[in-house]
């Protein structure tokens, strides 16, 4: 038994919401009485405007996992927000104590990174590959929100100047 558990920025990684459910009860029994779990996850939301790409493309990489048919490897599998993931938690049981945004320094590449793959052509080549065509509706959505992240790009100078969102905190 542990007195402390922490997930750090590993519940996008879940495949379905589901498993942080699932994960929330197990807790429950690994943890000392007072034990407490604590979570730091992206916020879906930025503070500093050169950040707002990397929600987009958080969000549009997520929406490219829901539309899968087949098994992907990506590391946003279910973008979970704040909210959603409080109301997991107190599903399984536990009490939210306290909560906190942070935003990260411009040193810190997942923007970047996120941003990137979605502003990437093989982001098009995977939507073709992973969503029937005929599935016209999901295709227009996935390409009108990679044209609001290359919009959100241009707009904060590229790519390279994209800063990371906010990161959420909880200790239940």
């Amino acid at each position: 038994q542990w007195d402390v558990i922490v997930l750090a920025h590993c519940v996008w990684y879940f495949k379905t919401r589901d498993e942080l459910s699932n994960l929330f009860r197990h807790l429950k029994a690994r943890l000392l009485p007072r034990g407490k779990v604590c979570i730091a996850e992206y916020a879906l939301h930025a503070t500093e405007k050169a950040a707002w790409p990397h929600v987009l493309a958080a969000l549009a990489q997520g929406t490219l996992q829901a539309l899968r048919s087949d098994e992907s490897s990506e590391n946003i599998q279910v973008p979970l927000s704040p909210q959603q993931i409080k109301q997991l938690a107190h599903d399984g049981g536990w009490d939210l104590d306290r909560e906190t945004t942070l935003v990260p320094e411009e040193g810190l590449l997942d923007g970047s990174w996120e941003t990137g793959s979605v502003a990437s052509k093989d982001f098009l080549k995977e939507l073709e590959q992973a969503v029937p065509r005929e599935d016209w509706k999901s295709h227009a959505m996935l390409e009108a929100m990679r044209a609001s992240v290359l919009s959100a790009v241009e707009a904060t100078g590229g790519v390279k100047k994209t800063r990371t969102m906010d990161v959420w905190t909880g200790v239940f």
